[in-house]
């Protein structure tokens, strides 16, 4: 079931497309990642105590490739937000810059 989620997440990530600033694709993504990463956690908790396995090592190292990939679409949406805000605070002082400059000249 992780295999065929990660695969499932790998081809979402792939088909996305469109680099605009304003996408939210990657938002999904990560809430998706995040959503994936907390059910299995929960799951391999609650049979962690009670179970072990001799494939347990390729679970973990599973699960640690889920987190990675979490950690990649989050810190690409935080990139966004960023960027955005940049670009925002740079309006808002053209605005102020403008009219002051405007003035000086005429």
């Amino acid at each position: 079931m992780l295999d065929e989620k990660l695969f499932d997440l790998y081809d979402s990530i792939e088909k996305k497309t469109g680099k605009g600033l304003m996408s939210n694709k990657y938002s999904q993504l990560s809430e998706e990642a995040n959503q994936m990463y907390l059910e299995f956690s929960e799951f391999f908790d609650h049979i962690g105590n009670s179970i072990k396995t001799v494939g347990d090592s390729p679970l973990k190292e599973k699960m640690q490739s889920l987190a990675q990939v979490t950690q990649i679409l989050q810190n690409e949406v935080n990139s966004k937000k960023s960027h955005i805000m940049e670009l925002t605070i740079i309006a808002l002082i053209m605005i102020e810059v403008v009219p002051l400059v405007y003035s000086w000249i005429f």
